[in-house]
């Protein structure tokens, strides 16, 4: 595995945003904790918002989405002409820039956010459970872990592939939903901006000749094939010091009101925070060659 895709994501030391999120969040689970709700009422909305939105989202996290177009891409370098192949991979960086998706996320969410169930979700993050888990999933891909990872892999993966951690880890996914965001958002996106960028070649979706169909299937299979494998074993990487116990406390939570209006509201809001992306990186691409007026 290139390991490169997970852990060379990670937030900007010198955002002022990160450096906020970094503050405001333990500072609002503290004043959650032990002030009354008339202190609680004093903090801005706006914060109440960052703290909530960086358990479920940061930067590291939108990182790998905009890694796994990369990945996409760099499949079929061979394929298109440089030029196509730079402004392209420019298009992606630009517009799937992990802090912009955020930004739009936050943008998004915001208006629907109330202050009593952000303030519940909160605390759920402030309990040893809650603490814990978001520890270990901003642990797990930081460019830090990739050596463990990678030990991990090698040998230790193994020992978390009981039946029951995987039917848990595949209820989790049911809620959070990071692979079907993987597998067919990005795979869309990532057809259209091919088709877009380079049209000569492949055509509009749907009418690619049988050949180029054929091959774009065949690299796209291989490309998604390694991320599924990727994916799998980075979950298992991410819980391994969860306990199944604890992994159930966290579908619980997650089935519960509060805990499914907020991530299916961050999920709704991230898949058009993706789309809105898309639609600015097809933006860029109108000065390829292919695109130019005959």
């Amino acid at each position: 595995m290139d390991t490169h895709f997970y852990f060379c994501i990670h937030a900007n030391p010198n955002s002022s945003r990160t450096a906020m999120r970094r503050v405001v969040t333990p500072l609002l689970i503290l004043l959650i904790a032990s002030f009354p709700l008339s202190s609680q009422e004093q903090i801005p909305h706006s914060e109440v918002v960052d703290a909530a939105l960086a358990h479920t989202v940061s930067t590291s996290q939108l990182g790998l989405y905009q890694q796994s177009l990369l990945k996409r891409l760099e499949a079929f370098q061979d394929i298109l002409e440089a030029d196509t192949y730079v402004v392209l991979r420019k298009a992606i960086e630009n517009q799937y820039a992990p802090q912009k998706l955020l930004d739009e996320i936050s943008r998004r969410c915001a208006p629907h956010l109330n202050r009593p169930q952000l303030i519940t979700y909160l605390k759920w993050y402030e309990s040893p459970v809650g603490s814990k888990i978001s520890r270990e999933e901003q642990e797990a891909i930081r460019p830090a872990s990739a050596k463990e990872f990678s030990t991990f892999r090698a040998g230790e993966a193994q020992k978390h592939r009981s039946q029951r951690r995987r039917l848990l880890l595949d209820r989790l996914e049911g809620h959070i939903g990071t692979h079907s965001i993987l597998d067919n958002t990005l795979t869309s996106h990532f057809r259209k901006l091919l088709s877009q960028s380079d049209p000569q070649i492949f055509g509009s979706p749907g009418t690619e000749s049988v050949t180029v169909r054929r091959n774009m299937e065949s690299l796209l299979s291989q490309v998604e094939r390694r991320h599924r494998d990727d994916l799998d074993m980075m979950r298992l990487f991410t819980y391994r010091h969860v306990t199944n116990n604890e992994l159930q406390m966290y579908n619980e939570f997650y089935q519960s009101a509060d805990g499914a209006w907020l991530i299916g509201l961050v999920s709704r809001e991230l898949r058009g925070a993706l789309d809105n992306a898309l639609i600015q990186a097809t933006r860029d691409l109108p000065s390829l060659p292919g695109n130019r007026p005959k």
